[in-house]
């Protein structure tokens, strides 16, 4: 998979990433030639600011217990096995 990956940043003029963590790790992981940016994700995080989360907790699981919630697309490299 490295090889490949490396093949294709060799054939890139600029690399976009969705942070400056995922900028690194490309840096650090694959040195590529070509700069590497950062453009977020366009969400509005304003349009959640007024929601009740204590008010949906209750029918999602027991008040003691643990709860996990993940939003984001599903795919390998975001390595969600590890929930199971």
């Amino acid at each position: 998979m490295n090889r490949i990956i490396e093949g294709y940043l060799e054939k890139c003029v600029h690399v976009i990433s969705p942070t400056a963590s995922i900028r690194d790790f490309i840096r650090r992981q694959y040195a590529p030639q070509a700069p590497v940016s950062v453009v977020p994700t366009p969400i509005d995080l304003s349009t959640y600011s007024a929601l009740e989360p204590w008010r949906v907790r209750p029918t999602l699981a027991p008040e003691d217990a643990k709860l996990l919630m993940y939003v984001g697309r599903l795919a390998v490299e975001k390595n969600l096995d590890f929930l199971n």
